[in-house]
């Protein structure tokens, strides 16, 4: 087994040449890490992987800059994608218990109060994971985020570049 050289998450091993799955709190991180197995056995590739798993905070950072800047623009490319992603996930009438369900995800009362800031501030990394990009025909980083995986399954994915640009987002379930 080799240990990715992460100086923040150290428990995380892989075989060379294997994909690399850990369920969220698996290798000491809050959130599920996959990398495929054409990378696993480059030894550049994984260090770009450990690089950017040391730079997540700073990487989730700039993730909800270009959130927050989608939302407040509507002039930004993302602005319709982000509006209804959120607009979804405040909508009592697509959880089983409503409004409770929104008020448990976003920590507020009064549902008036679920501004779109509110969210953003709410939105969690659930996955991070690297694999070789088609359209770009390099290595490629993933971010999924989400605001609760126990009551919902839509996620805001954020697609980066080696050198950390934000390349892609978009809306899944």
């Amino acid at each position: 087994m080799i240990i990715l050289n992460s100086k923040k998450f150290s428990n995380i091993s892989y075989e060379s040449g294997k994909e690399i799955y850990y369920h969220a709190n698996e290798a000491g991180t809050p959130f599920s890490i996959d990398v495929t197995s054409d990378l696993t056995c480059n030894i550049d590739a994984m260090n770009l992987v450990a690089s950017f798993l040391d730079d997540i905070d700073n990487l989730k950072e700039q993730a909800l800059r270009l959130v927050d800047s989608a939302i407040t623009n509507k002039e930004n490319q993302h602005h319709s994608l982000v509006i209804y992603f959120f607009d979804e996930q405040k909508n009592p009438s697509v959880f089983p218990n409503g409004e409770e369900t929104i008020h448990k995800m976003f920590g507020t009362v009064c549902l008036k109060d679920v501004s779109y800031n509110v969210m953003l501030k709410c939105l969690k990394i659930v996955r991070f994971g690297s694999y070789i990009d088609k359209d770009i025909n390099e290595q490629a980083f993933i971010m999924d985020l989400c605001f609760d995986r126990d009551y919902t399954d839509e996620l805001l994915v954020v697609y980066f570049d080696v050198n950390k640009n934000i390349f892609h987002i978009t809306h899944e379930s």
